[in-house]
């Protein structure tokens, strides 16, 4: 389709996505990235869920793609944030003014906006949707003990991982080893042109001084080869 200059367009993009449920809640983050400020930008996101909402938030602006747990529940969300919630219904929407755009980056919004929520789970059996003769059942027992794991975390360290590469997966792995429980065990593996071993021949358990001394080996680690 042609467009002549300085005609506005208006489109619209349908798509389904698969939303995760990961520690008790739902997260649907939107990217918003129009590469400059923008004089009227607005996003609305509209939630209906049949069994019922147990809560919705709008969390702070996320500006990097690193996994990071140190977001509080009652953290503010951005300015500009609108939410209301119903038993069955949520709404949340977000219109930034050019100064708000302006101090997330002088060339406008540049971060991913977080919606997250969970529903309401009163029936220990779950619940059952059936859609044009396929049907899915969501299932979210509680209070069901935990699974120790055991984990080998493998990390590259070749030249590829020079630089952002490496900073990037070190802030990563600090979370990772923040969140591993005491009944976890684990060990972690370096690579590049020769392989090396943190605790050799042996996972060791995730106690605190264990946490602490393998967050200080990721801290040392130096991509090279």
């Amino acid at each position: 389709v042609n467009v002549p200059p300085g005609t506005r367009v208006s489109f619209s993009l349908t798509y389904e996505e698969l939303l995760s449920r990961r520690l008790g809640r739902y997260e649907l983050p939107l990217g918003l990235r129009p590469g400059q400020p923008v004089q009227n930008i607005s996003l609305d996101v509209s939630i209906s869920e049949r069994t019922g909402i147990s809560f919705i938030r709008a969390l702070p602006l996320r500006t990097s793609r690193l996994l990071t747990n140190n977001v509080h529940v009652d953290a503010d969300p951005p300015s500009s944030t609108k939410v209301e919630q119903s038993p069955y219904c949520a709404h949340v929407r977000y219109t930034p003014t050019i100064p708000q755009q302006k101090n997330i980056s002088p060339r406008g919004l540049n971060a991913d906006f977080i919606i997250q929520y969970d529903v309401e789970l009163k029936d220990p059996m779950g619940d059952i949707q059936v859609d044009d003769g396929y049907f899915v059942h969501y299932f979210a027992p509680r209070g069901l003990p935990v699974v120790p794991k055991d984990v080998i975390f493998v990390i590259d360290i070749s030249g590829s991982m020079i630089g952002t590469k490496i900073k990037q997966t070190k802030a990563a792995m600090a979370t990772i080893l923040s969140d591993l429980r005491e009944g976890d065990y684990f060990n972690l593996i370096t690579f590049s042109h020769k392989v090396h071993t943190w605790k050799k021949g042996r996972t060791v358990r995730a106690t605190r001084q264990n946490v602490r001394d393998a967050k200080e080996f990721v801290r040392k680690i130096i991509a090279e080869g």
